[in-house]
């Protein structure tokens, strides 16, 4: 079975197939190959993987995000972002990233921050005169903020998957977010100085920063809404990202007024389809782990992993036990440590000595052992003093 998943794994793997479907197939030729295992298991095993209460945030959070990106609200936190660091060399790269700093709060995904940030300041950056290359790495190394900064989808995935707090992740992922920003505007600098990009030098006009600093908070609050409701006990994950839905559609029909009902069926679409692409990932992980479960592969596995001295520890002429200078560094993975009075210890009757047993033969290791390359071992020790 070992062999058959193996193979089965990396050949559709490396044809290039999915990862999803890969999991899926090694999964029903698992079933396939095993008697008196019913195929109906497979379709039995892709509901069960879904069908789980906190998975349903996933959707509502990417419905969310796909509301506030139609309601325009990526223009104003861009326009927002320009006046609080465009006047900083390199100015437009900043505003890349704190604009995905921003953005990150709203979708909590890498790839709708990359495609609602990039199609706008990519070609706002090449007319500016930077590169396109450059441009496409500011947009895409920043966008790895979407999934760190609250509310964040993989980490509603690892909180179902290994019963973690969704709010601890969230409230752990906001400094580590805030800091990547920091050191990715840090490079962003010295790139610029370096290749003489400019800065924006219009001057701030107060009155056009209070204006659009009213249009943007009022969608910027989401996260804190999300993130003050499941830590406060209000409501769980995926109530919260239910509620982050009703915020965005109220921010869009009555803030900003950029969002009409035509609108929601393409919403509605694009958001059912990226939930497909996580969902079917969660469907067919589930049928995999059940074949590894079930066939106790892990298990199987260890016992010809290399930290597994089962066999390694003898000789394989004589049997006997590997030389003491192998063992300090093999008995940790074997031996057994012990605290007691050695009785036979040479001159050390009464005194507490910690020595390592074999495993296999027994034998007792203390750190004192008259031992050479070509010569017997003395009590087959190592004593330890």
């Amino acid at each position: 079975m070992n062999l058959l998943l193996g193979i089965s794994f990396f050949v559709t793997l490396a044809l290039g197939i999915p990862i999803a479907f890969v999991l899926g197939i090694t999964a029903l030729m698992a079933v396939i190959a095993l008697p008196n295992v019913p195929l109906h298991l497979i379709p039995q095993r892709l509901f069960t993987g879904m069908d789980s209460f906190p998975i349903m945030a996933v959707p509502f959070f990417i419905l969310a995000g796909n509301l506030m990106n139609v309601s325009k609200i990526t223009d104003s936190i861009i326009e927002f972002s320009k006046l609080l660091v465009g006047r900083i060399r390199g100015g437009l790269g900043h505003v890349n990233i704190v604009a995905s700093m921003f953005f990150a709060g709203i979708s909590g995904s890498a790839v709708a921050d990359t495609s609602a940030l990039g199609s706008i300041l990519i070609p706002a950056m090449e007319k500016e005169r930077y590169s396109t290359a450059y441009s496409a790495a500011v947009t895409a190394s920043s966008s790895i903020i979407g999934p760190i900064i609250p509310p964040s989808i993989p980490m509603v995935v690892l909180a179902t998957i290994a019963n973690l707090s969704v709010g601890g992740l969230f409230l752990g992922g906001i400094l580590p977010g805030v800091f990547i920003g920091f050191g990715l505007m840090g490079v962003n600098y010295v790139i610029s100085r370096r290749r003489n990009y400019q800065k924006i030098v219009e001057p701030i006009q107060w009155k056009v920063f209070f204006k659009t600093l009213l249009a943007t908070i009022i969608p910027l609050l989401m996260p804190l809404i999300i993130l003050g409701g499941i830590l406060g006990g209000v409501f769980t994950a995926t109530e919260a990202a239910s509620v982050a839905v009703a915020y965005a559609l109220f921010v869009g029909f009555f803030v900003m007024r950029t969002l009409s009902l035509k609108d929601l069926p393409n919403i509605f679409f694009r958001s059912m389809v990226l939930t497909s692409t996580i969902l079917i990932v969660f469907a067919m992980a589930n049928a995999f782990s059940w074949i590894l479960a079930t066939q106790e592969i892990p298990s199987k596995g260890e016992s010809i992993h290399p930290l597994n001295f089962e066999e390694s520890l003898r000789y394989p002429s004589s049997g006997e036990c590997l030389p003491p200078h192998r063992w300090l560094f093999l008995g940790r993975a074997g031996g057994h440590y012990d605290h007691n009075p050695h009785p036979d210890a040479p001159g050390d009757s009464g005194r507490n000595r910690s020595y390592a047993l074999c495993p296999h033969s027994g034998c007792q290791f203390n750190d004192r052992a008259d031992y050479t390359a070509d010569g017997p071992l003395s009590h087959c020790g190592l004593w330890r003093g």
